[in-house]
């Protein structure tokens, strides 16, 4: 008796089962019709002809032209997007989470970030299309103001350029919003430890002001604080043709 107060759902030493998965018919519904039944036809669809009849030809023209263009030029647009927005983003978010930044500049880059990075699909494409496409907003401007007409100089959105230009638009905000916690993420311990052990900068030392091309200027500025130099162990000829030596010996 008391275990059957504490526990309603139970009967006759049986656990009753639970009616919480009713709630999940409707999303898993959804994902049938519009998802699962959908991608099904297209794959049946795919080996069958117009009459019905099971055939391998639809998958043959794949290697044929114009299909063949049709990957190719995919894939180039997916490499230069993918490694422009790469290279660009990951400058952009160094640039924005790095020391001295002001927070205002960082926040404001986050931010648009996280809209910019989710702004893709459809709504992109309407966005480019309304601002400079054929009769885009920026479009008509240039054309009946500045007599300067984007189309007639080969500039269009349904080139491989314009199809590029839209996809770096949220590819830049993706790769920031993805390497940003990781730059964020690094010591500065860790780059003083790699600015001490030799590794250059081409700016100067956040800390003591200087460039850090020279041993010797490094020994000296540790010497003017009181703190010991670390010894360099594979002594080497630095950039500028001097002789390997150790920092311990010109100490």
């Amino acid at each position: 008796m008391a275990q059957q107060a504490l526990r309603p759902d139970t009967a006759s030493g049986r656990r009753r089962p639970s009616l919480a998965w009713v709630a999940t018919l409707p999303f898993f519904a959804y994902a049938f019709l519009f998802l699962i039944l959908p991608a099904g036809g297209v794959l049946v669809g795919a080996f069958q002809d117009n009459s019905d009849a099971w055939t391998f030809s639809n998958v043959r023209l794949l290697f044929d032209h114009p299909y063949s263009d049709a990957y190719k030029t995919s894939i180039e647009i997916s490499l230069v997007t993918a490694i422009l927005g790469g290279i660009g983003g990951f400058f952009i978010a160094y640039a924005a989470v790095r020391d001295g930044t002001p927070r205002w500049i960082r926040g404001g880059i986050m931010t648009f970030s996280g809209v910019a990075a989710n702004f893709g699909g459809v709504p992109l494409a309407f966005a480019f299309i309304a601002t400079i496409g054929p009769l885009g907003i920026v479009t008509v401007f240039l054309r009946d103001n500045l007599g300067f007409d984007l189309t007639a100089h080969g500039i269009t959105l349904f080139s491989k350029t314009g199809v590029e230009l839209a996809y770096l638009y949220f590819q830049f905000p993706l790769m920031i919003l993805v390497i940003a916690p990781a730059i964020d993420g690094l010591r500065r311990e860790w780059r003083e430890a790699a600015q001490h052990a030799g590794e250059r900068r081409a700016q100067p030392d956040a800390r003591n002001g200087a460039d850090n091309d020279e041993p010797g200027d490094r020994v000296e500025q540790e010497r003017k604080k009181g703190e010991p130099y670390p010894q360099r162990q594979d002594p080497g000829p630095t950039d500028r043709g001097h002789t390997g030596i150790c920092v311990a010996r010109e100490v």
